[in-house]
């Protein structure tokens, strides 16, 4: 009789260690959700001002001395996306809406220089492609959605030279070599912006 009851007082102590071990786990799985939740629903918000939206909620851009909060968002096939290619310094970035002062809008175009033309060990012809990086940026304010500023035509740096020959992948005959992208150029560029001494 003795051990039944501490049988049950065990296996009643284990059934409770488990509910309360997979609420927490239920809770946290929970908050992690709400959390991506809200970065994607601040980073949806914040692309939209490239396309002229304003946020009601941001604090407008004054040229007050201090930090004024940007995000970088980069147009791409999908429309202007947040933390794709260019990274905004975590010194600038907003943490909330509310804070959010600048969008910098960027327009990124490749700009071909040279084709290489090589014979391939299958007999075909294979290309590589040299191209350069260009982009062009424009600020905007997040709470109207205005320009602020637009940057002139800033240029990444050129690709390696094409060589005496080159490994293609299995199946590939086009290949692709690019300079990088002129992200401390746009750093320097929005630093007055964003730093207001």
């Amino acid at each position: 009789m003795k051990n039944k009851r501490i049988l049950i007082a065990l296996i009643s102590f284990v059934v409770l260690a488990s509910i309360v071990v997979g609420g927490i786990i239920f809770m946290n799985d929970r908050k992690q959700k709400s959390k991506y939740a809200a970065q994607r629903e601040m980073k949806t918000h914040l692309e939209n001002v490239c396309n002229s939206v304003g946020i009601a909620d941001a604090t407008p851009y004054s040229e007050i001395s201090g930090i004024h909060p940007l995000e970088y968002a980069k147009e791409t096939a999908m429309g202007y996306l947040v933390d794709r290619d260019y990274y905004t310094p975590l010194t600038w970035k907003p943490s909330t809406l509310g804070e959010a002062e600048l969008v910098a809008c960027i327009v990124e175009e490749d700009v071909e220089l040279e084709q290489c033309s090589y014979e391939l060990d299958t007999g075909s012809r294979g290309v590589l492609i040299r191209i350069q990086r260009q982009i062009v940026v424009t600020l905007r304010d997040a709470k109207t959605g205005g320009v602020v500023a637009t940057s002139d035509l800033m240029m990444g740096d050129l690709p390696r030279e094409c060589q005496v020959s080159e490994e293609f992948k299995a199946g590939e005959l086009t290949q692709y070599v690019a300079g990088t992208r002129p992200g401390d150029a746009v750093d320097e560029w929005l630093k007055p912006y964003v730093e207001v001494p």
